[in-house]
């Protein structure tokens, strides 16, 4: 599975918009950071009392690193939350915080509910004014705002970069497991294709379609694992446009190189229309793993050119 990797700002912003989609404008208030700080907190729910903190440890991280990660964050939190007392007395006036949940994307060890736990002990302890009997510290993730994401991700309000390159080493093992004509389809291709080959570049035109190929059915499977509603309308698509293409190659005289070009932007034109909460970049990774499968099983072919 191919995760989507955070920055710390990219990911308080996403949480933000979350956290406004879900409470609506009367039910939810951000605390900016740029004054005098933010008290370890993003914002707070006055309806639900429920107090709002992220959190994106700078990736790749082990589970284990992760969870070191993620403990010291909420200590050093809380820690504002319990010391900050007369500041945060006047921010929640005669609220009493129920809840305060730390918002991470990705969560993935049971030892930081018992941290949590530990925590919540301290602040229960403090007896602050702002703080309800019942007071639990809480772990989230964007699936619990799972709707709130997919509507941000439908408007391109929040737009996500997948990306998963390959090395040549990866490339030449991919293409030994193959059996059958895929392969053999692409080259055939490739040699109507006049300008690549007189200019003897269809072994580096064939290993980067291949390439484009692999990287594409890589995102396409992070799509599918972690965001489902973007890979049903990319599938949705790529398959409504697949089943033009055959007739389209029976009929269009077009020499190869314009029939590719003008697949590669009609693809690119309905790709960017029908999928939403993507990047640009990996809209333009789909088209050529589109164009690339499309290559390797005959969807796409070429009129015979005269050499």
């Amino acid at each position: 599975m191919i995760l989507k990797t955070w920055e710390g700002l990219e990911w308080q912003k996403h949480i933000q918009l979350l956290l406004k989609r879900h409470y609506g404008p009367d039910s939810y208030q951000d605390i900016p950071d740029k004054h005098v700080g933010d008290y370890g907190l993003e914002g707070y729910s006055p309806r639900d009392c429920v107090a709002f903190q992220c959190y994106a440890a700078e990736e790749p991280l082990t589970t284990e690193e992760l969870y070191k990660k993620q403990r010291s964050k909420i200590s050093s939190d809380i820690k504002k939350f319990i010391e900050n007392k007369d500041d945060l007395k006047g921010v929640f006036g005669d609220i009493k915080i129920r809840s305060w949940v730390l918002v991470v994307p990705r969560h993935e060890s049971a030892l930081l509910l018992k941290h949590a736990e530990k925590k919540a002990s301290e602040v229960k302890i403090a007896k602050l004014p702002y703080v309800d009997d019942s007071f639990r510290i809480n772990i989230a993730t964007e699936e619990n705002f799972a709707v709130e994401a997919a509507t941000l991700r439908q408007n391109n309000l929040s737009m996500i970069d997948v990306n998963k390159t390959i090395d040549d080493e990866e490339l030449e093992q991919w293409v030994t497991k193959q059996k059958g004509d895929l392969i053999v389809n692409l080259e055939r291709k490739i040699n109507k294709i006049t300008h690549i080959r007189l200019s003897k570049r269809e072994s580096l035109f064939r290993n980067e379609m291949i390439k484009r190929f692999i990287e594409g059915q890589n995102i396409i499977t992070s799509l599918h694992d972690n965001y489902p509603d973007i890979y049903n309308s990319l599938l949705k698509c790529k398959g409504n446009r697949e089943k033009f293409l055959a007739l389209e190659s029976l009929i269009n005289q077009d020499v190869p190189a314009t029939m590719l070009k003008d697949s590669l932007g009609r693809y690119t034109d309905e790709l960017t229309g029908a999928v939403k909460g993507v990047t640009p970049q990996t809209i333009e990774r789909l088209v050529y793993e589109g164009v690339a499968d499309w290559l390797m099983r005959c969807p796409l072919d070429f009129p015979e050119e005269s050499k």
